[in-house]
């Protein structure tokens, strides 16, 4: 598969945009995919860092003269929406670059330009945060929690588009996936603080916080201090942490995941990563820096996932010093809620390339016409000789029994669909947040690897529809090889022959 990403960076915008997408590029050519990496040279445009990442990268030109038209939220796009898609043709044409996918991830971008690429490309995603305008795509993520997530695409999207809404799939670096599971919810005082504010930090907030920091006169507490690239701030930072025992400076570091796992409370940005630090059970004291990033702090606020201390122009010194104050005590971020950071389990980066590599199942709350269907499914001797009951079963029996589950208020059967044709079906047996899962694919769709694809996807609209799980577990028949390996993939752990995995 060959994947075409456009997205921009500079110091006015930040990195945000390119490191999510960067993340996407990586677990995609790990699956064995082709990665082109599109965007603008402004100034702090990350390339020669994407080079270095092993990615394709061009550069378009930015012009040198005349005032760069604004786009939404203050991304400078350089030319306009037209000239852009003219390049961006331009450039995989000449490198000779036909993408499956066109992914952008721009706000001064929107349905005119993707209409214009699909030109080149079969198929365009779109990752979007804002839902201020409308696009012309076949897959749109927007990994945020806002109040309104699920329904506010609904009039800005062709009829057919699959939504990829909330942080489950929140596209996170492997590390945060492979350390989640050791990630456990702090107690006590904080005694380790982590400080990041991206690649820039135009605002120069490191400096602020640190400075903050240092006023408390905390001997007791060490503060992580990371330093991107585009800092300017960079040698007044080591000055002040010069000869500081408690202040260590991180430069430029590919991953913060280990800083986030052995830290107390970290001070950042209300961006991306937000859900690192959530999926690392990590409390936040976070400042926003757009205005696309105040809903989101607002709702994570809300939930007891961070600290809104406002936004950058309007955050003080004195201010951070205060709410630090607050938080390093005994009882300072009693207010987060760890079992709801529990849902954000990193996987939703390999949920996003599921979706690119076909792993388009999607799936829906199952109904009385299904009941038939099922039936026949359930008595199908592929399916009975791996299921814990293998006896075949009476309809009037079965009819009874699917009517009940339709009707529970513990039990929930999802069918799994690609394209409108049923491909397998998933139950959720939920006891005091635990979820016991059954799964089987109809007859004719094993062995294709959509087994787990059901399964992810099923465990997305769990997370999302019955918040109160905070475990999945399922318990495999012995000698069942392929359910095994299947759970095993899918990031569940085997505790003799009951495989389980947090929410």
């Amino acid at each position: 598969m060959k994947l075409a990403i456009r997205a921009d960076a500079s110091l006015a915008i930040g990195s945000g945009h390119v490191m999510r997408c960067l993340t996407l590029a990586e677990a995609v050519m790990a699956r064995g995919g082709e990665v082109l990496f599109i965007c603008r040279a402004h100034d702090g445009h990350l390339a020669e860092m994407i080079a270095t990442r092993g990615v394709r990268v061009v550069c378009l030109e930015t012009p040198l003269d005349g005032r760069p038209s604004r786009g939404t939220y203050g991304d400078w796009l350089g030319v306009d929406a037209e000239t852009d898609a003219r390049q961006t043709l331009a450039a995989l044409d000449e490198r000779d670059f036909e993408p499956d996918w066109m992914v952008v991830d721009h706000y001064g971008l929107g349905a005119d330009w993707e209409t214009a690429l699909r030109r080149a490309a079969r198929r365009i995603m779109v990752i979007d945060d804002l839902a201020d305008r409308p696009h012309d795509c076949n897959l749109l993520l927007d990994q945020n929690w806002i109040a309104d997530f699920e329904t506010r695409y609904a009039a800005l999207v062709p009829a057919g588009s699959r939504l990829l809404l909330g942080p489950a799939y929140a596209l996170l670096q492997r590390p945060y996936r492979e350390l989640a599971g050791r990630a456990e919810i702090r107690s006590g005082g904080p005694r380790r603080v982590l400080v990041y504010f991206g690649a820039t930090d135009a605002a120069g907030l490191t400096l602020q916080t640190l400075n903050a920091f240092l006023g408390l006169d905390r001997e007791d507490v060490t503060a992580d201090i990371v330093v991107g690239s585009g800092n300017a701030d960079r040698s007044a930072l080591l000055d002040r942490a010069a000869g500081r025992a408690n202040v260590d400076v991180h430069l430029s570091l590919p991953s913060l995941a280990e800083l986030m796992l052995v830290a107390d409370l970290a001070v950042g940005a209300g961006g991306t990563t937000s859900w690192e630090r959530i999926c690392l059970k990590l409390p936040a004291l976070v400042v926003t820096l757009a205005d696309n990033q105040r809903p989101i702090a607002a709702e994570i606020d809300r939930l007891g996932l961070a600290r809104w201390l406002g936004d950058a122009a309007q955050v003080t010194t004195a201010g951070i010093a205060s709410a630090l104050r607050d938080s390093l005590g005994l009882d300072g971020t009693s207010w987060f809620d760890g079992r709801l950071a529990s849902k954000i389990d990193g996987q939703g980066t390999e949920r996003v390339v599921d979706a690119l590599f076909g792993g388009d199942i999607v799936v829906r709350r199952a109904n009385l016409s299904d009941t038939e269907r099922t039936f026949d499914w359930r008595n199908h001797p592929s399916i009975r000789a791996v299921s814990h009951n293998s006896e075949e079963i009476e309809f009037s029996d079965h009819k009874k029994w699917f009517a009940d589950v339709l009707s529970s208020t513990s039990r929930f059967m999802l069918i799994g669909e690609r394209g409108g044709e049923p491909v397998g079906v998933v139950r959720f047996d939920v006891d005091d947040g635990v979820a016991v899962v059954s799964i089987y694919l109809a007859p004719g769709h094993s062995g294709k690897g959509d087994g787990g694809k059901l399964l992810l996807a099923a465990e997305a609209w769990l997370a999302q529809e019955v918040p109160r799980v905070q475990t999945v577990a399922a318990d495999v028949r012995p000698g069942n090889e392929a359910s095994a390996k299947m759970f095993m993939r899918c990031g569940y752990k085997n505790h003799f022959d009951r495989f389980s995995k947090s929410l």
